[in-house]
């Protein structure tokens, strides 16, 4: 009886000793993050003690009596090496993300995850500290003890930096006695039913292979684990582990997951945010091409190696594919050729495309013989492209989404057209085409004003008189340069030189932000400009065919670059009605010819002079507008 009083006396004092000999902090509710130390209830004077190093803890994974990877295999069963698997599954935060799943090195585990990694493999009663008159206790826990595991299970300086305070833990943790206390000991976890496929040792790595059915979002997934473990000279460390579905084992997919079979069922799920990253994706697929009449292809055939890889690249996790170099070095990321054409085939269809490795730009990177690329980053195109969704709709088994792409800067406006066309069929989204248009005139605004009509009666009720002045300033800025005589005119654009036309497109289009690039000083910033931009515009206010027009023959025809397509110009401007005022006189119409009747007079001198009086015809005809010919003439004195 004496020899059972002296053992209870010395567990209770025991247990005094690891909960500091105070009295715990008030318990909040289980998964709750408590209130900071200050807001609980005092401590004694003599505060939480730092338990000895027999009180660090017992850890809830199974022990290792053996030193080898095949001692390992020897002793463990089914049951055990599933606690391994468990164990490793802890260190996933969100079991529901498609992402990334698991870690390829201990150092790319956060460490939140690492955090969690220790509560559940340890043993909460170590830690429990009862409370005062029967009220609840709470946990308390060593900084080292924390440590002690993962060293433990990770290896000393394999993992991520421990800081308490970069976790949600932050609150809970006391820096000056290096203790957490926590009402509950880690969060609670459904148990994940898994199945053990195989285990087997390599030397001294271990890798064990379990299926595993996970629920989220009342969906049952079946996927493929695999962890791997060093077992060597009687320790057992944690490599990697991977836990993906199995249908993406070859890396996972940032496309969205769909779980419906119909077009339908496609859009019913789709937020605008998720359609835009299947534009996104097909957008990757055409390698940036710039400054082209058309982007974009009408079958997979249609795109390059590069453009396939580019595409993979922009719609794959890298994290499944890198592997850290040595000493925390940056490493590389090991790709499968497989994983390649698992994608491919999976978003546009088995056989529909042509990838050829040495024909791309991967070539340097690839071994043919292990079939697999080794390099330094994933380079998708496309990261600085903002979009609003103008639609999406199901047609049969087709799905066209609609989108325009943003200028980044105010103002916000689109500057161009995307159309992706999607083949929903029993579960499979499939690639069909996609089609990138530029909407050339919106690259550089026109500053003439929009005109919602049809005929030249519509335009003349739409137009305030500073508005028909604006077209009159936009013909003259085609002649205004012109020293070679008193009249200044054209009776058809045909007679308007290169020169005379390029004034024009500057001085009827407004072109920041549009075109212009700043450069580091402010001296190098210059308005790049696509050729086509210029032509589309002369074609929208002359007329195809009706003008001929050389940028080689202009004051830019020295900065253009024939393989981009563009030319460079320091300026945005031409002359113009800053130097001058006008007054309208007269308006009339006759059939689809709009006449303007404008006076121009002296603008910074009083008493005002009227010194050219000029005329301006246009055709306004199905909604568009046409300059025909322009006279402007001085008046005689």
């Amino acid at each position: 009886m004496k020899k059972a009083i002296a053992l209870f006396l010395a567990l209770c004092l025991l247990l005094l000793s690891a909960c500091g000999g105070g009295p715990p902090p008030s318990s909040s509710l289980p998964g709750e993050i408590p209130f900071p130390a200050e807001s609980r209830e005092e401590p004694s004077s003599q505060g939480p003690q730092v338990p000895g190093e027999k009180n660090l803890g017992h850890s809830l994974l199974p022990e290792f009596q053996g030193q080898t990877s095949e001692d390992f295999l020897a002793e463990r069963s089914p049951e055990e090496l599933l606690q391994y698997m468990d164990a490793a599954y802890s260190t996933v935060s969100d079991p529901s993300y498609r992402g990334r799943h698991g870690f390829h090195s201990p150092w790319l585990i956060s460490v939140s995850d690492l955090v969690n990694f220790f509560f559940q493999t340890m043993e909460p009663q170590d830690f429990y500290c009862p409370g005062k008159d029967g009220e609840p206790g709470d946990f308390r826990i060593p900084l080292e003890a924390v440590k002690k595991q993962l060293d433990r299970c990770f290896g000393e300086g394999k993992y991520y930096y421990l800081q308490i305070e970069g976790t949600a833990y932050r609150e809970n943790y006391d820096p000056a006695t290096k203790t957490l206390t926590v009402p509950v000991f880690g969060e609670p976890r459904e148990p994940v039913p898994r199945v053990l496929l195989g285990a087997k040792a390599e030397g001294d790595i271990v890798t064990i292979t379990t299926q595993a059915t996970i629920v989220a979002r009342s969906v049952e997934v079946t996927r493929l684990e695999t962890l791997r473990l060093e077992v060597k000279d009687g320790a057992v460390r944690f490599l990697s582990f991977e836990h993906a579905p199995v249908r993406e084992r070859l890396g996972c997919s940032k496309l969205p997951a769909f779980l419906g079979k119909t077009p339908e069922d496609f859009l019913a799920e789709r937020t605008p945010e998720e359609l835009l990253q299947y534009m996104d994706a097909a957008y990757s697929a055409i390698g940036g091409r710039p400054f082209q009449e058309r982007d974009g292809f009408d079958s997979p055939a249609e795109l390059s190696s590069d453009d396939l890889f580019s595409f993979f690249f922009r719609t794959m996790d890298s994290w499944d594919f890198y592997r850290p170099g040595e000493d925390g070095e940056w490493g590389d990321h090991l790709i499968p050729l497989e994983a390649v054409t698992s994608q491919l085939d999976r978003c546009f269809g088995e056989g529909t495309y042509t990838l050829q490795v040495e024909e791309s730009n991967e070539k340097e990177y690839y071994d043919p013989v292990a079939k697999t690329l080794t390099t330094p980053g994933f380079f998708g195109f496309g990261d600085t492209i903002s979009r609003e969704l103008v639609g999406a709709e199901a047609e049969g088994d087709i799905v066209t989404i609609t989108a325009h792409t943003m200028t980044l800067d105010p103002p916000i406006l689109p500057t161009s057209v995307e159309t992706v066309r999607l083949e929903v069929k029993d579960g499979s989204i499939r690639f069909l085409s996609y089609d990138h248009m530029p909407i050339r005139e919106k690259l550089g605004r026109s500053k003439l004003p929009d005109f919602s009509g049809k005929t030249s009666e519509d335009f003349l009720a739409e137009r305030s008189p500073e508005e028909l002045l604006q077209f009159v300033d936009a013909a003259y800025a085609a002649v205004g340069n012109r020293r070679d005589g008193e009249k200044t005119s054209f009776d058809s654009p045909s007679e308007l030189s290169s020169e005379d036309l390029l004034h024009f497109f500057f001085r009827s289009m407004e072109g920041w932000p549009f075109f212009y690039y700043p450069g580091d000083k402010a001296e190098d910033a210059v308005y790049v400009i696509p050729l086509d931009v210029v032509t589309y515009r002369l074609d929208q206010c002359f007329g195809e065919g009706t003008y001929t027009f050389r940028l080689q023959e202009t004051s830019c025809g020295e900065g253009y670059d024939p393989g981009e397509g563009t030319f460079s110009t320091p300026e945005f401007s031409s002359l113009g009605g800053r130097y001058f005022a006008r007054d309208l006189v007269e308006t009339k119409v006759e059939g689809d010819v709009v006449t303007i009747i404008a006076q121009m007079s002296t603008a910074k001198e009083s008493p005002f002079e009227v010194t050219h009086m000029e005329t301006l015809r246009l055709e306004v005809k199905d909604g568009n507008v046409r300059f025909l010919s322009f006279e402007h003439t001085p008046v005689e004195r």
